[in-house]
């Protein structure tokens, strides 16, 4: 149902498209092909990469690392639609792992370890760059989502780059990110259709987003404050109508 739901927002932003012209939707679905055909490819550097973070954090690999599902076609193209000018190579989390944290220091290891020029240089001959790193550890979103989120280039050879994303987690609280993505992806592609159709969300679109992320709220806080991943933030009043999502 999901997928059925993205092909028709992916038909209704062709039909309502404000720009200067409307999308090639059939170069955009054969890029959006290529570049799961490049995910497929970047699974074994990302998996690297990503045991290489966790032995830096004093993780075993076998036990933390989460390999993601690669995104779906539809989803890639209504993301580029909505959010690049439809350039999917812009989208960074068609192929991505979640690495799982024990406790907050696992992060800090994990961030001192990207910032060593010794383990930076190691990776760019191995064809992977460090683009960025955010800590939602440090200051959660406003919907309670907290972890790290570190975006990596991958030169795959023969020109080809992709743009892969590691999500670092804290374990305690997988369960309840699976429990509440199902909320915040549809709460994403509601926005991703109002901004691709160059309009406001409608009343009813603003209600189901707003009600998710409150939802959704309430059991990150609740599940990060059982397993010690709790912060000063999730006391204070947050406005419903600005709740954030992790990109």
């Amino acid at each position: 149902m999901a997928i059925q739901r993205t092909f028709l927002s992916i038909t209704d932003i062709f039909r309502k498209w404000r720009g200067s012209a409307p999308p090639d939707l059939l170069d955009i679905n054969e890029k959006a092909n290529t570049l799961i055909g490049y995910a497929e490819l970047a699974r074994k550097p990302l998996r690297i990469f990503s045991t290489d973070i966790c032995k830096a954090s004093k993780l075993d690999p076998n036990a933390s690392i989460i390999l993601g599902e690669t995104k779906f076609l539809a989803r890639i193209m209504q993301k580029a639609l909505a959010r690049y000018d439809g350039d999917v190579f812009r989208v960074s989390d068609a192929c991505r792992d979640q690495v799982l944290l024990n406790m907050p220091s696992d992060a800090d290891r994990i961030i001192s370890s990207l910032h060593v020029d010794k383990n930076k240089k190691n990776w760019a001959d191995r064809g992977i760059e460090i683009k960025s790193i955010e800590n939602f550890l440090q200051k959660p979103t406003s919907s309670g989502w907290r972890g790290l989120v570190i975006k990596v280039e991958i030169d795959l050879g023969k020109g080809r780059k992709l743009l892969g994303e590691i999500q670092a987690i804290p374990k305690g609280m997988r369960d309840a990110y699976d429990q509440t993505h199902v909320y915040l992806e549809q709460a994403r592609e509601l926005e991703d259709l109002a901004k691709a159709e160059g309009r406001d969300m409608t009343p009813h679109e603003l209600s189901i987003v707003t009600s998710h992320r409150s939802e959704s709220r309430k059991i990150h806080i609740d599940t990060a404050a059982k397993c010690g991943f709790g912060h000063p933030s999730d006391h204070e009043q947050t406005n419903k109508s600005d709740l954030r999502l992790v990109a």
